[in-house]
């Protein structure tokens, strides 16, 4: 660890003990802060982490917990689990659509969706880091989707129809903006055509409506194996939200 590092975290349990009684500060509490600085010290040199001398808890990877769990010999369950009390600790804040978007895309790009999800117009993320899991599940319930998590604690099951109307813009019709995410996706794929989508939102039953749009979508966009969904569903619907 470096000096600074030193310093930095001498600096913050001394503060934390100052919010305390003195000598009341729990050896949890400092663990964690040690823990956090370590982390600091580990990733020191990876990219895109960082915003200023803080970590971005939310954009490490598995590869980054299994990096700290060897360094530190601990189970990657157990830095999954600190990683989300040091974001606690810091207040991370919620995502916005913009972010949210982001990551399931980084998250998406990596799997190769499964031909029974895309039936059933959902995507699957595999995301071994509880932050980054409890913000997209959180992005997502605060705009009325309903994530499922119970198949596996590290897998994140989304139904597009959720996706899609947690980022639409409130003034926008909800068939209209499907509709315009699937034409986007279109010309995007050049070989596939919308008339199933169109077919979809014309029929009348809300519930039906949506998971048949969705499926039909991820349908033009899915390629072969799945694999082309990260980049063409995620770029129609960045390009139709930024119209």
């Amino acid at each position: 660890m470096t000096e600074d590092l030193e310093e930095a975290l001498g600096k913050r349990i001394i503060n934390l003990d100052k919010q305390n009684i003195f000598a009341k500060t729990s050896k949890s509490e400092i663990d964690l802060l040690v823990f956090g600085a370590l982390v600091r010290d580990i990733l020191k040199d990876e990219s895109g982490i960082f915003k200023g001398q803080k970590i971005k808890w939310i954009k490490l990877t598995g590869n980054h917990i299994r990096k700290i769990s060897l360094e530190l010999r601990i189970t990657e369950s157990r830095v999954s689990g600190l990683l989300e009390q040091c974001a606690l600790m810091e207040k991370v804040e919620e995502l916005n659509t913009k972010e949210a978007l982001l990551e399931i895309k980084a998250l998406a790009v990596i799997v190769n969706q499964e031909t029974r999800d895309i039936n059933e117009g959902k995507i699957r993320l595999y995301v071994p880091n509880k932050v980054t899991r409890l913000a997209i599940e959180s992005f997502l319930t605060n705009n009325g989707g309903i994530p499922d998590t119970s198949f596996n604690r590290d897998q994140l099951i989304i139904r597009l129809s959720d996706l899609i109307l947690a980022i639409r813009p409130e003034a926008v019709d909800e068939k209209e903006f499907f509709i315009s995410i699937a034409k986007k996706a279109n010309d995007i794929r050049k070989d596939k055509d919308i008339e199933n989508v169109i077919e979809a939102a014309n029929k009348r039953s809300g519930k039906e409506l949506f998971k048949d749009l969705s499926t039909s979508l991820l349908k033009i966009v899915a390629g072969d194996g799945g694999k082309d969904i990260g980049d063409v569903l995620f770029k129609s619907l960045t390009q139709v939200l930024n119209k």
